[in-house]
């Protein structure tokens, strides 16, 4: 039913901090996008409609060894799906390229920035978002966090002028997010239903039962600490720690 549906999206987004500020950094960045765009890591394309109204094609690629044992793989909605150490497309094919929490999971992330640079003509913008105070996730492929300062000079050495660059929450954000799925995941075992509705999509598929005889209990604790840290981010804002990042930057003209 939709209202249920809707129910549930909305019981999240209050929630899970990291699926609504995600949601709210691509909304934000939707009207850089234009052209041809291409997804990086694109998983199940949860923000395609989203870039739809702002761009005539939307292409999305993922990389074959992580996608293929994911949640998301079993989906099969990569438009392109590659191996090796360079994207399977032209320089400068695309006028807008988005990397959605990839560049954590990539060993080399010079390598990654040249890479999104390549296939993105001159003049066109990149959309990253990056954690930076976040849990080990897609283990063992997580390697790297990153600050705003990092962020901004991978974009200038590669290239880029920042458009954009802000932080996805702040200190009491990622207190309560990390309070909320902590529980979620790890007392109630909701990693297979949260998985239904499109999160941890990058995680193997999870094949635990649900404690659902913990939910009387859990549930409103999460409700809880979620208004709590709500709360304290609007009477106390402080951005000097996040959960991460989002870039929005032009691709500056070749000499």
């Amino acid at each position: 039913m939709r209202w249920r549906t809707k129910v549930v999206h909305r019981v999240r987004q209050f929630v899970d901090f990291e699926a609504a500020l995600l949601e709210r950094s691509m909304r934000e960045a939707a009207p850089y996008a234009s052209g041809a765009l291409l997804d990086v890591g694109c998983g199940d394309k949860p923000y395609e409609a989203i870039f739809a109204p702002h761009v005539v094609r939307y292409v999305g690629v993922e990389y074959e060894p992580t996608y293929a044992p994911s949640a998301n793989g079993r989906k099969h909605k990569a438009d392109v799906v590659y191996s090796g150490d360079r994207l399977p497309f032209g320089d400068g094919e695309f006028d807008t390229v988005l990397c959605n929490q990839v560049a954590e999971h990539v060993p080399d992330p010079e390598a990654l920035f040249r890479e999104l640079g390549r296939v993105l003509r001159a003049g066109g913008r990149l959309i990253v978002t990056a954690p930076f105070s976040f849990r080990i996730h897609s283990e063992p492929d997580d390697f790297h966090r990153f600050t705003r300062y990092a962020l901004a000079r991978y974009a200038e050495v590669h290239g880029f002028e920042v458009d954009l660059l802000t932080p996805r929450g702040g200190f009491w954000t990622v207190i309560g997010q990390k309070l909320t799925s902590h529980m979620a995941l790890n007392y109630a075992r909701l990693r297979g239903e949260l998985q239904s509705m499109g999160a941890l999509g990058y995680e193997a598929p999870e094949s635990r039962r649900p404690r659902y005889w913990a939910l009387p209990v859990v549930a409103p604790a999460i409700l809880a600490v979620a208004a709590g840290a709500r709360l304290l981010e609007a009477l106390e804002p402080d951005d000097s720690d996040t959960l991460g990042y989002l870039l929005v930057a032009t691709k500056k003209a070749g000499p």
